[in-house]
């Protein structure tokens, strides 16, 4: 591997094979990755004037943790249930805004292509999860059996 950002690449994907399962995770875990890695390469830009080397990458994970918190804070806000199924993921979307800093040429705009990526995939793998709903109850085994083939293949799907 000669790309030095190559492995914080690959670990910044794993929020999505974590969070994928219902489409309407992925589609958070991916605007959240999106809006993350956008305003990270937008905040960092101008940083690299400054800053060279190890510094340029610990304000690239303080960056990054900052608007990961901050986007967790807003998902909280949004929706409690959908952020206690993705708070484990969501620290590792700083991992991608350390890749943004170890890029050679980085320009106020380079975080929109990986974010892009990043959200374009969460939604496919979201789709990709599809899953059939299996009822499993005890109220239909005490049923006659023509009325819980009436119930479950006519009433349920209506």
């Amino acid at each position: 591997m000669n790309n030095p950002r190559t492995p914080y690449t690959l670990l910044g994907l794993a929020p999505l094979l974590g969070s994928s399962d219902l489409l309407v995770k992925a589609i958070t875990i991916g605007v959240l990755g999106f809006l993350v890695l956008a305003v990270g390469a937008l905040l960092l830009a101008p940083l690299r004037r400054w800053l060279q080397g190890h510094a340029l990458s610990v304000a690239a994970l303080l960056l990054g943790a900052l608007l990961t918190s901050t986007a967790a804070l807003l998902l909280q806000l949004h929706s409690a249930e959908l952020f206690a199924s993705l708070a484990l993921f969501l620290p590792l979307l700083v991992l991608p805004c350390l890749g943004l800093a170890l890029q050679p040429q980085l320009s106020t705009y380079s975080g929109l292509r990986p974010g892009l990526l990043f959200a374009v995939l969460a939604l496919l793998l979201g789709l990709l999860e599809h899953r059939d709903i299996l009822l499993l109850d005890e109220w239909a085994a005490d049923q006659d059996p023509l009325f819980r083939r009436l119930f479950y293949r006519e009433l349920l799907p209506a």
